[in-house]
């Protein structure tokens, strides 16, 4: 990302960038939580939880392969927490909402320099395309994969790690 772009950010506007998103039909927020930790200096109550990651999803945005494909718009997990399953969890849990619509098939874009890549080729993700992207006057080439059938995904939810509860 271009520095201007990350120097630029606030929390009033992601605020409100969020609350925009939220208002649009069928699109979802997915945040994940782990107890607070009495480590890291905060209160410890059963009832709250520290957000450790998101994922934000809905039907494709500009072009995609087909009607029928949803798209993750972002999925972020905290450094400390990647590694744990909460990135697959949150991604399995968005496959099943877009199915919930209709939407049998999923893309995701990432920057086509972004390391963390793998994690979809893992995940059954294949690369379908590679598009130009513009931010703040720089171009960006970032990669488009797709899960053709998330039904691979929607098959492996298991719940928190160390959970056998299984689900579709």
């Amino acid at each position: 990302m271009p520095d201007s772009v990350l120097n630029g950010l606030s929390y009033e506007r992601s605020q409100a960038k969020w609350e925009s998103f939220m208002e649009q039909s069928g699109r979802v927020l997915l945040v994940a939580e782990v107890p607070y930790d009495e480590a890291e200096g905060a209160p410890c109550r059963r009832s709250e939880g520290r957000v450790v990651g998101f994922a934000a999803a809905g039907p494709a945005m500009g072009t995609a392969p087909s009607a029928r494909d949803g798209e993750v718009y972002a999925i972020y997990v905290l450094k400390r927490y990647q590694g744990q399953g909460i990135g697959r969890m949150l991604l399995e849990a968005a496959a099943g909402y877009l199915y919930g619509l209709g939407r049998e098939a999923m893309i995701v874009r990432v920057l086509s320099e972004n390391p963390y890549r793998a994690f979809y080729e893992r995940l059954g993700a294949t690369p379908v395309r590679t598009e130009e992207l513009e931010i703040a006057g720089v171009v960006l080439a970032e990669t488009v994969y797709r899960w053709a059938d998330t039904g691979v995904l929607r098959r492996s939810r298991t719940g928190p790690p160390g959970s056998s509860r299984r689900g579709a």
